[in-house]
């Protein structure tokens, strides 16, 4: 799988802050992603965001489920129609 500089530069900063427990915060995976929080959260209440834990009140993202995951979502996402799609409101 191949990173952007982007995403490289998040995991850079992620690994050196968080050391031994390598956890995307939701932001930060928003980030890594390319979507907004909103969609993370989305995601979560759907059931397909990667693998988390909850520190306390914070749901944590694992780097490496996220990486192990990824694959999935971009295949996933691919499938799409890039046009033309609706979104239901419920």
């Amino acid at each position: 799988m191949d990173l952007d500089a982007n995403q490289n530069e998040i995991l850079k900063r992620v690994g050196s802050r968080w050391k031994a427990q390598h956890l995307f915060t939701v932001e930060e995976l928003a980030q890594f992603l390319g979507v907004s929080v909103r969609s993370i959260r989305r995601m979560h209440a759907a059931g397909v965001d990667p693998p988390r834990i909850r520190r306390s009140r914070r749901l944590m993202y694992p780097v490496n489920g996220v990486l192990a995951w990824l694959p999935g979502y971009l295949s996933a996402d691919a499938d799409q129609p890039t046009s033309g799609a609706t979104e239901t409101q419920v």
